[in-house]
C-alpha cells in the first residue's frame, strides 16, 4: 500500500485531524476568493448549531433569529435559534410549535417586540402546504396562535406595515400554480383585533421564493420565480419530484402598492435569480440582495445592492461560495451570512452540502 494511501487511513481514524485539515482547506479557499474578489474581506464565526437551508429568519437589533429549516431533504428542524451578533454566540431559544410549518414560511416582523411566522410547508421532502400562522415573543420566547390563512401558501411574500400583516402570492397548495392573492390581518403585538384574513388588492405578477422589501405603502419585489417542484403523486412520504418541468426564473422587478394595487415596473436584475427570500436587507437608500439559485439547479454567488433612489443596480461583491436560501444580518457595518445550501464547486453549481456555516465582512464604505 502506498505512503499516501496510509496517511489517508490515519486521517480517517482520528475525526480531531480531518476537521483540523478541512479547516485549512476552507482557509486557503476563501483567502484564494478573497484575492480574485476583494470587495468582501470574509471572516468566519462560530457555526449555527444545526446546518439548515430555507430556514426562516428575522434580525431583532443585535439578534439574529433564525426558524427551522431543512437539515436534509427528507428531514427538517424544530429548532429556534438566535445569533448575538455582537457577541457572536449561538442559543436555541424555542422549538416551533408542532402544527408551524419549518420552511417555505412568509415572515414579518412589527418593528418591536414580534416576529410573524406565516404558513408555509409542514413536513420533510415536498409536505402538504400549511396555513398556520404565528406570532413569537422576542422577549419571553412564547408563540401566540394567529388566525389561519384562509388558503394554505408555499413562501408567500410577507410584510408588516402600519398595523397590518400582509400576504401575497407564493405557491398554491398544488406547490406548483402562482397564487394572485392578498390578504391581510390587523394586529398589534400578538393580538390580533381581527377574527380573519381580510381580502386585498391581488398580485398581479405572482411570484414564490422572491426577494422583496416594503418601503411607505409600496412593495418592491426582486426577481423570484413561478412554479416549483411538486412530490410525487401518491407517495406516502411526499417524495419530490425532480423530474417535472424546470421552474421559470426571473430578472423582473417592480413596485406594487399594497393599498391601491398600482404596479409599476423597475429595473431588471442584472441576472434571474430566486431563493433570495430571506436574503433581502435594507441600508440607507440601497438593498442588498445575496446569492440565490440562477435555477431549480444552480446557485449563484452574487451579491448586489439596487438603488432606490436611482432605480439601478450594481454588484457589492461575491459569497464565499454559490449558495441559496441562506440568511442574513447587517450589524456594525458588517454584512453576515448563515447557513444555506452551497454548490458542489465553484465550476459545479449543482445543489451540494446543507451549511452550518456563518460568515460576515466588513461593508465597503
Amino acid at each position: 500500500m502506498s505512503f499516501k494511501k496510509e496517511v489517508r487511513k490515519v486521517i480517517k481514524r482520528v475525526p480531531a485531524l480531518q476537521n483540523w485539515l478541512n479547516q485549512r482547506a476552507e482557509q486557503r479557499y476563501i483567502r484564494q476568493r478573497i484575492k480574485r474578489y476583494p470587495q468582501l474581506h470574509w471572516q468566519s464565526a462560530p457555526p449555527c448549531p444545526q446546518n439548515r437551508v430555507e430556514a426562516a429568519r428575522m434580525q431583532v437589533g443585535s439578534k439574529l433569529f433564525v426558524f427551522g429549516g431543512y437539515v436534509t431533504i427528507g428531514c427538517v428542524s424544530q429548532r429556534v435559534d438566535c445569533f448575538d451578533l455582537e457577541t457572536h454566540q449561538w442559543q436555541q431559544v424555542a422549538t416551533l410549535p408542532d402544527d408551524a410549518a419549518q420552511t417555505h414560511n412568509g415572515c414579518a416582523y412589527d418593528g418591536k417586540h414580534h416576529i410573524y411566522l406565516i404558513a408555509g410547508q409542514l413536513g420533510a421532502n415536498c409536505s402538504p402546504v400549511s396555513a398556520n400562522c404565528y406570532a413569537f415573543d422576542t422577549r419571553s420566547y412564547q408563540w401566540t396562535r394567529l388566525p389561519p390563512l384562509p388558503v394554505g401558501r408555499y413562501m408567500p411574500l410577507v410584510h408588516y406595515t402600519k398595523g397590518r400583516i400582509h400576504c401575497l402570492s407564493g405557491s398554491m397548495p398544488d406547490r406548483i400554480s402562482s397564487a394572485h392573492e392578498h390578504w391581510s390581518i390587523a394586529v398589534t403585538g400578538d393580538q390580533y383585533t381581527e377574527n380573519e384574513w381580510r381580502e386585498e388588492a391581488p398580485l398581479p405578477l405572482p411570484r414564490t421564493h422572491t426577494g422583496s422589501h416594503v418601503i411607505d405603502d409600496e412593495l418592491l419585489v426582486f426577481g423570484g420565480q413561478t412554479g416549483d417542484v411538486p412530490a410525487i403523486e401518491g407517495s406516502p412520504d411526499y417524495l419530490c419530484n425532480f423530474d417535472t418541468p424546470s421552474d421559470a426564473v426571473l430578472d423582473e422587478c417592480y413596485a406594487f402598492n399594497l393599498y391601491s394595487g398600482e404596479l409599476r415596473m423597475l429595473q431588471p436584475m442584472p441576472v434571474k435569480l430566486s431563493h433570495s427570500e430571506h436574503a433581502v436587507l435594507q441600508l440607507g437608500s440601497k438593498i442588498i440582495l445575496a446569492g440565490g439559485a440562477l435555477d431549480r439547479m444552480r446557485m449563484s454567488d452574487l451579491i448586489f445592492t439596487y438603488d432606490i433612489d436611482h432605480d439601478t443596480w450594481a454588484e457589492l461583491g461575491r459569497l464565499p461560495y454559490p449558495m441559496k436560501s441562506k440568511v442574513t444580518a447587517v450589524y456594525a457595518d458588517h454584512l453576515y451570512i448563515a447557513t444555506g445550501q452551497r454548490s458542489v464547486s465553484e465550476e459545479n453549481l449543482l445543489p451540494g452540502q446543507v451549511l452550518d456555516a456563518v460568515w460576515h465582512a466588513p461593508l465597503p464604505s
